[in-house]
């Protein structure tokens, strides 16, 4: 009998291991032992999601003809306004780092990672507000809602979106059949995603080691822009491969193997900041030279931006782990948005496209209401997103774990 219990016990305190670390670590103190969001990283969320929201908006009403678009310089208002294609860069880089620091965590090895159960964490994450964004686009499709429906003159059916956002390939019919609605259209980076969630617990089984999965992941980077500059390069949506864009994810994952490894020297960190910095910088502000240059017109601004994100991503890890985690004042709106830059970005275009056609039903583009269409826009993306956090994707979230939690309890 004791032998038994003792046995029951071990088991009890590996599914707590492996069930209450959550589902993506930010940081954690080595102190305590506590797991934190770091907050420099939900800022970089936060600023890549406004991009977003922003590049969505500029297209659609133009904000260079106003005043304050005029007086801000052209380096900046590329930044702010055309940086939409960046921050999804950012984001994928960000999804390799989070993804693979959490499982390395929680499994302790790559050769430990668990299919099953990583697949019914991300499920539990990803799939209840996609499968009502989906229900409510199909419903606005069905009732022709104008900028809802889904084109057939291209060749596209609603049964055809659907059957692309379940199978994860949205990006792969828009290279076919070209843009779908703006609701539809955000898909496309978070088929690429989901992709790379299918794969990375099979890779990691295959790799086993740290040292391999990184040469693996070393490997990917480094051939990630050939597919980028000689894979469907006639097509207008060919950037948005899965293997052009693997390299962002990649260099996420080294990050991420490098920081659950724990031998980053202190000394490394300020020149991994520097480097960082100058990489970040070069590819968000520095557009033209890199341009002239011929970076950019093979593609290895992306590879320079996500190789800046992860040295990045790195050193604030290590000090957040260290117990250097402080806010940034006058930032955390910012902040608040990254954390919940998932719900925000699945469901800003409504908020854009609702936002759009009350102004121009206006009929007065004058620089007073665009003013207030950007912002408006940007606070009301804030709130939605916190709303859908607080009252569906969480506690929907908390529930399939918990359900998962009690099962191998009983197990």
């Amino acid at each position: 009998p004791h032998t038994a219990e003792a046995q029951y016990d071990c088991k009890q305190r590996s599914i707590q291991r492996h069930m209450l670390i959550p589902d993506i670590i930010h940081s954690q103190n080595k102190e305590s032992g506590i797991y934190k969001r770091n907050f420099k990283i939900d800022l970089l969320r936060g600023f890549s999601i406004i991009f977003v929201i922003l590049l969505h908006l500029n297209i659609r009403v133009a904000f260079n003809g106003t005043a304050l678009g005029e007086m801000i310089p052209r380096q900046i208002y590329n930044l702010l306004f055309w940086s939409g294609i960046y921050g999804v860069e950012i984001f994928f880089t960000i999804s390799g780092f989070l993804i693979t620091l959490t499982a390395l965590r929680r499994y302790g090895a790559p050769g430990n990672v668990r299919p099953a159960d990583f697949y019914k964490n991300r499920a539990a994450r990803i799939a209840p507000l996609l499968l009502l964004l989906l229900a409510v686009l199909s419903l606005l499709d069905i009732m022709e809602v104008e900028n809802y429906v889904v084109d057939n003159s291209s060749g596209a059916t609603l049964g055809k979106a659907l059957l692309a956002a379940l199978t994860f390939s949205v990006n792969w019919l828009e290279m076919k059949i070209g843009y779908l609605p703006g609701a539809w259209d955000v898909l496309w980076s978070l088929s690429v995603e989901e992709v790379f969630y299918i794969a990375f617990p099979l890779v990691c089984l295959i790799c086993k080691r740290y040292k391999i999965l990184f040469i693996f992941m070393l490997v990917m980077f480094l051939i990630s822009p050939l597919f980028r500059n000689f894979w469907f390069t006639a097509n207008e949506f060919g950037e948005r491969n899965n293997f052009a864009c693997m390299g962002a994810m990649a260099a996420g994952c080294m990050g991420g193997i490098t920081a659950s490894s724990g031998r980053i020297k202190k000394n490394w960190i300020p020149y991994m900041k520097t480097a960082g910095w100058i990489l970040f910088v070069s590819v968000m502000l520095f557009r033209s030279a890199l341009y002239q240059s011929g970076i950019s017109k093979i593609g290895l601004n992306f590879t320079m931006l996500s190789a800046g994100t992860v040295l990045l991503l790195v050193s604030w890890w290590h000090d957040a782990s260290c117990g250097r985690n402080k806010r940034i004042k006058g930032l955390s709106f910012i902040a608040g948005m990254g954390k919940h830059s998932y719900e925000i970005y699945l469901s800003h275009m409504f908020i854009v496209l609702g936002g759009v056609s009350i102004f121009e039903s206006f009929n007065n583009s004058n620089d007073s209401n665009i003013y207030i269409l950007y912002a408006s826009v940007i606070i009301l993306a804030c709130i939605a997103g916190k709303l859908i956090a607080r009252f569906y994707t969480d506690p929907l979230n908390n529930c399939i774990r918990n359900i998962q939690f009690r099962k191998n309890i009983k197990a």
